[in-house]
């Protein structure tokens, strides 16, 4: 199980990753002319979701915001 930094620190790594595809694009080339392929923009979207709930449940600790045991739910 990752640390609440370890997560936090990913999902900057996401972060800076979706505002350069943002601001460059989805690929690159080198000084050769290679053209290389960047991580795909909703693949990174999806991530960033996942972490932010994975940071949710670490803070909450270990359970899931929002939800709870309701009794005689009439």
């Amino acid at each position: 199980m990752s640390t609440l930094s370890e997560l936090q620190e990913e999902l900057a790594e996401v972060n800076a990753a979706i505002k350069r595809i943002r601001n460059a694009g989805q690929s690159a080339s080198d000084a050769s002319g290679r053209s290389q392929e960047q991580a795909k923009y909703y693949r990174l979207l999806e991530d960033k979701e996942r972490l932010e709930r994975r940071i949710q449940i670490v803070k909450n600790n270990g359970r899931v915001p929002g939800s709870g045991v309701i009794f005689g739910g009439n």
